[in-house]
């Protein structure tokens, strides 16, 4: 009763424990609040945006710069209110919504018509521009290495400066990053739970604790009743109620606000994707909006319309979202070292929002780096390496093939793609063939750039070996993807002077392989813990008597053959492999009397 903070007569705000008496004022925005936000977003930002599609004033390079960075900063300021559609299409959807989408539609509806409009579909028009931007930078840095003298005048235009320069490249990345994954939440609001204990931590009285239990225990020692059935986790001196400040308060409850907001940047874009392709995981995703043919004249013009050119109901802004990661995926094959790290970083971290876009992409990275994407020139933001073939610089090298090359091999190594790309025999059978048949493409690259490349591919087989798992074989289709990735295998390390095809490709392939040369021991390395890892013991007794044969053939052959070879050893552990399987399954009674594995080599 003598506490300051607990007088009858002068009472204290903020007292411990008193706070219902006290109550925390939140500002909560109102309707003039947006109103005043679109007036400051129109005045700075769209009207700099639409001055870039002036034909008739100095749209130089400086100029691009300083109105991209000036919609950067007015995303960074207004994501919050930015959603995917109007207010009201977006309420009537209420059953599936987030909270902070649902909080945020109806903070919009009380601000003005003209308001209402123009915020329902900013984040979409916005979405669209960036589209256009990264479609022009892909058609300036396609084939950017081999221009003709008719291709100089547009180097002069400045579509081509665009492309090519690091600063516009780098802002356009970073709004990819503000625009598809944010949704108003603080960076590194994640953290701030930790920081919260740590502070209340801090605020704990142990001088006070301490005494209390000593205190206590004297009077347990005493056998007093009166401290029988003692709650003794409140400590804190007020009247047994937990003591948390004000502060602490109010910053837990900011904390809930903040991971409502950050857990909306991967709820809403799963929300849309249902809502557009139902519920199951199976559907079709329509055909990317990413183009090549987009040139600067009609970027221009959808600059400085005054309403966005997308006006098909089709044309959503999760489509142009999934567009512009095409256009990132062509920025992490960018001439410029820093921008490609960028749009790797910044592709890796919007594919746990975008997950459902790495299914479709991993067939056309695998098909770029065995040089076979003649018709897919564009397809996923990927130029064509097969063309970059016959492209050479002023020096005669393929560099700008090399650079492809590591963008592409960068993107295979990425969590979420290599992930998927283990999870079916098929996508295994694609990625082996892909490691294991890289002679080609090696000797087609600069000798500077020979070495990196090895070591990328080099990469993408440490992380594969690092994450595998035996996968079951349900179905008759993966048995088969087994058996041809085994035979692939096989054929590769019997035939070591060429690269190996796959039972399909090879009278397709004779001609490409004439020049590959010799195998390299890496590649018949890499090979062969292939083959030590795919071989189980359901193989044994399900995959062709005559394919174990060939097995167990070219594993005594490598023991013979490759001595003192590292490759020698990885074949010793193949052979106890096959052994160790073969004596574990004979063991099983299940197996007497049904088809046993054939040991007869041994």
């Amino acid at each position: 009763s003598s506490h300051p903070m607990k007088s009858s007569t002068n009472f204290v705000p903020g007292a411990c424990a008193e706070l219902k008496h006290d109550g925390v004022r939140w500002c909560v925005p109102s309707g003039k609040s947006i109103d005043f936000t679109v007036y400051l977003v129109g005045r700075f930002c769209l009207k700099r945006l639409r001055s870039l599609g002036d034909t008739t004033g100095d749209n130089n390079i400086q100029r691009w710069r300083q109105s991209l960075r000036v919609l950067r900063y007015t995303l960074r300021g207004c994501l919050g209110i930015l959603l995917d559609d109007s207010a009201d299409t977006i309420l009537s959807q209420e059953g599936e919504l987030c909270p902070k989408e649902k909080a945020t539609a109806s903070l919009i509806k009380s601000s003005s018509p003209e308001s209402q409009k123009i915020l329902g579909d900013l984040r979409r028009r916005f979405c669209f521009n960036l589209m256009d931007i990264t479609c022009v930078i892909a058609k300036g840095t396609v084939d950017c290495e081999s221009k003709s003298d008719e291709n100089q005048s547009e180097k002069k235009e400045g579509g081509l400066s665009i492309s090519t320069d690091a600063k516009v490249c780098n802002e356009v990345i970073e709004i990819s990053e503000l625009l598809l994954t944010r949704r108003g939440a603080q960076y590194q609001s994640g953290s701030g739970k930790t920081i919260w204990r740590g502070q209340k931590e801090i605020l704990v009285d142990f001088f006070l604790t301490s005494e209390c239990d000593y205190i206590q225990n004297i009077l347990l020692r005493a056998d007093d009743e009166s401290q029988r059935g003692l709650n003794s986790l409140y400590k804190d001196g007020e009247e047994s109620g937990k003591n948390i400040s004000r502060c602490l308060l109010v910053n837990r409850i900011h904390i809930a606000n903040q991971t409502l907001t950050a857990s909306a940047s991967s709820q809403i874009p799963r929300r849309l994707k249902k809502l557009r392709d139902g519920a199951g995981t199976n559907a079709t995703i329509p055909a990317s909006l990413f183009t090549l043919e987009m040139n600067m004249e009609t970027l221009q013009s959808h600059l400085s319309s005054e309403e966005s050119p997308y006006k098909d109901e089709n044309c959503t802004s999760l489509r142009a979202c999934e567009a512009v990661i095409d256009g990132l995926c062509n920025l992490s094959c960018h001439p410029n070292i820093n921008v490609r790290g960028n749009a790797l970083s910044i592709t890796d971290f919007l594919m746990t929002r975008f997950g459902w876009v790495v299914k479709h992409r991993t067939s056309r990275l695998l098909s770029a780096i065995s040089l076979r994407d003649d018709d897919l020139k564009g397809v996923d933001g990927i130029p064509s390496t097969q063309e970059l073939v016959t492209q050479v610089n002023a020096q005669g090298r393929r560099t700008r093939l090399a650079e492809v090359v590591k963008g592409v091999l960068k993107l295979v190594s990425l969590p979420k793609i290599l992930k998927h790309m283990m999870w079916n025999e098929t996508d295994r059978f694609e990625l082996v063939k892909t490691v294991c048949g890289t002679q080609r493409l090696l000797s087609l690259l600069p000798p500077e750039d020979v070495a990196k490349v090895v070591y990328y591919v080099n990469s993408i087989f440490l992380l594969f070996r690092s994450r595998n798992f035996s996968l079951l074989r349900v179905s008759q289709a993966d048995q088969m993807a087994h058996e041809s990735c085994l035979e692939f295998l096989i054929d590769m390390l019997q035939d070591g002077s060429k690269s190996a095809t796959a039972p399909d490709e090879k009278n397709d392939e004779v001609a490409d392989d004439s020049d590959a040369g010799e195998m390299h021991w890496r590649d018949r390395l890499v090979a062969s813990w292939f083959l030590l890892q795919f071989v189980d013991e359901k193989d044994l007794v399900t995959t062709k008597p005559q394919l174990m044969s060939k097995v167990w053939t070219t594993c005594f052959t490598l023991i013979k053959e490759e001595v003192g070879q590292p490759i020698q050893r990885v074949s010793l552990g193949l052979l106890g492999r096959l052994v160790s399987l073969a004596l574990v399954d004979m063991s099983q009674p299940e197996s007497i009397g049904a088809g046993q594995p054939d040991v007869s080599l041994l």
